[in-house]
């Protein structure tokens, strides 16, 4: 449903005035839809979400079954024809996991969250990824299933299995003074025996992504129960939300992973304009084996759009940009959408799904791409949670960048 817009020329002032009636009703929350009367701007953002993941929880499990198969298969026989089909298996699973990465409210985010379980990590960890270490655990053997579950997270996800599956070179990423290296012992494998323990690793870490993601499955449920409802009813009596603006507060808290993770982590850092002091950054780029990180950029900006305008096609659905108008902040919501829709066209600028081949190719759209996510993280920082009168997430709340 849209709402009436009003004057575009209205202040932030104004605005967040608009908003005591929001966000310090007498209710305390937002009462169950009672004898027809009319849903507010904010339960339907709350249910439209709710909805929104719900489906790309159920399109990520799907994804997942059918990559648990093929990694199967390949490794039971390590056919090109196999080793192709576990490849593309698993870019599918990615193709919606990295929209549901803006996503993470109640089961995908942590345990201090309302209904977090730490989920998200569990299935995808990165940036926590590390090479080195998926590399030790090839050679001392240590990959079953139960060890494997009893390891750390960056051992067993789907960023673990893209090295397992797509890394195609001979050496590995280990200092000379790692034991891998110092004792031998890589070298010593030989290189059969080494992709037959990399299809084996990989088959049983997809049973612990298997596992997880009918935990998240379950976990969320959908309209009739799990945490999709208890979203879908926050502020209602009995739910953990006592008001409908701390379950917006974690969907807004959502959508700064366009800063810390999107931003910064995928793009600033392999550019070398944040944290990193290599000579050459642009190996810290997600995805560096399938080399999809900058389609998984796209991927995200599709999940952020579904949280600003609305999920669907062409914005279908009620998104921030509603909540916005519906407090007077109409002309907020109209840039929102434009510096959404100007990363968006920074990143389809940008040839290829290799992000490491961009930078090397065309830095300047790159950092063009960059540059527009600033801007769209400025307005979600320093004016849409003011707005609002929402929190930042302790992530981001100390940063002025």
């Amino acid at each position: 449903m849209k709402h009436v817009i009003v004057s575009p020329h209205r202040s932030i002032t104004a605005a967040a005035a608009a908003l005591f009636l929001f966000s310090c009703g007498s209710s305390g929350g937002t009462e169950p839809d009672d004898a027809g009367s009319e849903p507010t701007p904010s339960t339907e953002l709350l249910r439209d979400a709710a909805s929104c993941v719900t489906t790309h929880v159920s399109d990520v499990s799907s994804a997942v079954a059918r990559l648990q198969t093929a990694v199967d298969a390949v490794a039971a026989d390590p056919s090109v024809t196999n080793l192709d089909a576990a490849r593309t298996a698993w870019l599918e699973v990615q193709s919606t996991w990295q929209v549901l990465e803006f996503m993470q409210v109640g089961p995908l985010a942590t345990a201090s969250n309302t209904g977090g379980q730490d989920l998200r990590d569990e299935i995808y960890s990165w940036p926590l990824s590390s090479r080195c270490f998926v590399e030790q655990t090839i050679v001392n053997g240590n990959f079953d299933v139960d060890t494997l579950r009893r390891g750390a997270v960056n051992s067993r996800g789907l960023d673990a299995i893209e090295y397992l599956l797509f890394y195609e070179g001979t050496e590995n990423g280990c200092p000379s003074t790692n034991v891998i290296n110092s004792s031998g012992s890589w070298a010593a494998l030989d290189p059969t025996e080494r992709t037959s323990r990399r299809l084996t690793y990989a088959a049983n870490a997809m049973a612990l992504v298997s596992e997880r993601t009918a935990e998240l499955v379950t976990a969320w449920g959908n309209e009739s129960g799990g945490f999709a409802q208890t979203l879908a009813t926050a502020g209602a009596a009995g739910s953990p939300y006592p008001r409908d603006v701390a379950a917006i507060n974690d969907l807004s808290n959502a959508l700064f992973y366009m800063e810390k993770q999107l931003r910064d982590a995928k793009v600033g850092r392999p550019l070398g304009i944040w944290e990193c002091t290599l000579a050459d950054c642009t190996i810290l780029v997600e995805a560096p084996y399938a080399r999809m990180g900058l389609e998984h950029i796209r991927r995200n900006l599709r999940g952020a759009s579904f949280l600003i305008r609305g999920c669907g096609e062409a914005g279908a659905g009620t998104g921030f940009e509603e909540l916005l108008v519906s407090v007077g902040a109409s002309d907020l919501a109209t840039r929102l959408v434009t510096a959404l829709d100007a990363a968006i066209a920074a990143a389809d600028a940008v040839e290829g799904d290799d992000l490491a081949a961009a930078i090397g190719a065309d830095r300047a759209g790159v950092t063009t791409l960059h540059d527009r996510l600033k801007d769209l993280t400025d307005l979600l920082k320093f004016e849409m949670v003011v707005v609002l009168g929402l929190d930042l997430p302790p992530s981001v709340a100390g940063d002025n960048d």
